[in-house]
């Protein structure tokens, strides 16, 4: 018995092959792509509501909350301005924002970097507890970029 090999199938979008245990009907490697090939298949006009769409639930749904958390601690606040603790808790929010990204966005508006402001006692504080920070995390990865 001899077995005749199929041909390879590529993907519409990517030109990646598709696996052979999908559907002899698949025209895409991966749902991604798939999404990916309908999102450029649209008009530009169609692709900005999309994109509109898609920004106002990321604002509502990711952003807002952490925001609105931020100055409703922002009344709290006063009695650790400038002091150790409010650095350290300045100091947090900036780890943290490194490693989710809705952090990291929330904290580039002007009221949430105004409450991180007040908690290091100043921008200026702020701007040092950040260039320090950034500089530890340099340090500690200066061995891994020499091996």
């Amino acid at each position: 018995m001899t077995h005749t090999q199929e041909p390879i199938r590529t993907c519409h979008h990517c030109d990646g092959p598709i696996a052979p245990t999908k559907q002899m009907t698949a025209k895409y490697c991966d749902h991604l792509c798939a999404r990916k090939a309908n999102y450029y298949r649209k008009s530009p006009e169609e692709r900005a509501a999309y994109n509109k769409r898609s920004n106002t639930r990321r604002m509502v749904n990711d952003l807002l909350p952490i925001i609105r958390q931020l100055l409703r601690s922002a009344k709290d606040v006063e009695s650790i301005e400038g002091t150790p603790l409010g650095r350290y808790v300045a100091a947090q929010f900036i780890i943290a924002r490194r490693t989710d990204w809705r952090l990291d966005h929330a904290l580039n508006f002007n009221n949430a970097r105004a409450v991180l402001n007040r908690l290091a006692g100043g921008e200026d504080e702020l701007l040092d507890l950040e260039e320090l920070i950034f500089d530890h995390i340099m340090n500690a990865m200066q061995p891994i970029v020499k091996q």
